[in-house]
């Protein structure tokens, strides 16, 4: 695990070890980037399994250090969004609002919340896109650095190798389950 993130890393072996559960890694990603990146709201979204919709895992509002989480985007509502996503690991939207991959979250996202810059980054699992982390700033556009980039690919990574672990966990926990039933159903000698 990398040392540069300790709370996450920590948040992942609690997991791993089962004293946690996975939503405390996503919401360790959150703070680490809300902090690192002086940025105002950070979330970790979810693909289904369609790749048509992203599901909000965690969202960090800096303003009120609440999480929430539940919102679903879909494909058909954000199509510009989904297309660039397609196209490319990273989004940097200095003037999200005006920004091609994102001036379709307006009135709908980005109002209500007085977002202004996003900066997102996909999150691979054994080379698939898997999840989204992003980063909103609220206020005022900002323009994000290249230590701002680095530092959401080292989040990006280390969220990729938690969902690896993860699905090697659940497929052994899976083959074990399936071996206990395979035995069960063998006839008796």
């Amino acid at each position: 695990m990398s040392e540069s993130l300790p709370a996450l890393s920590a948040a992942l072996a609690q997991h791993l070890e089962g004293r946690c559960g996975i939503a405390r890694v996503w919401e360790a990603a959150c703070v680490h980037l809300s902090e690192r990146l002086n940025c105002t709201r950070v979330s970790v979204w979810l693909y289904n399994g369609a790749r048509d919709a992203l599901d909000e895992l965690a969202l960090l509002d800096a303003r009120t250090q609440r999480f929430s989480s539940g919102m679903r985007l879909t494909v058909g509502d954000f199509p510009e969004y989904f297309d660039a996503l397609g196209a490319s690991d990273v989004i940097d939207a200095p003037d999200a609002r005006t920004h091609p991959a994102t001036v379709c979250f307006g009135d709908a996202y980005f109002l209500p919340a007085d977002i202004h810059s996003l900066l997102d980054r996909l999150v691979f699992d054994a080379g698939e896109a898997v999840a989204v982390i992003c980063c909103e700033h609220c206020g005022a556009p900002r323009t994000w650095s290249e230590q701002d980039h680095e530092t959401l690919a080292s989040v990006a990574h280390e969220l990729g190798q938690a969902f690896t672990l993860a699905r090697a966990i659940y497929c052994a926990e899976d083959d074990r389950a399936s071996d206990l039933i395979r035995a069960r159903a063998r006839p008796a000698a």
